[in-house]
């Protein structure tokens, strides 16, 4: 679960705004009742697409070149 119902919203409005970015790799499900947020997995370029930090269940994804 989340500290409170304004995280969880919070950080549900940024996985539907990434998701609506075409980001999404992968969602799992979360319990119905209570502070809970699905874990979502997002792709990112790196981390100049991260526009903030999310304490929740969200990991994003950046691959590279191995030159990089």
């Amino acid at each position: 679960p989340v500290i409170d119902e304004e995280a969880q919203k919070s950080i549900r409005d940024y996985c539907t705004e990434m998701g609506l970015q075409g980001r999404l790799i992968a969602k799992l499900e979360a319990p119905k009742d209570g502070r809970f947020v699905a874990p979502h997995v997002f792709r990112v370029k790196g981390i100049e697409d991260i526009e903030r930090e999310v304490f929740g269940p969200v990991l994003h994804v950046a691959s590279f070149d191995a030159d990089d």
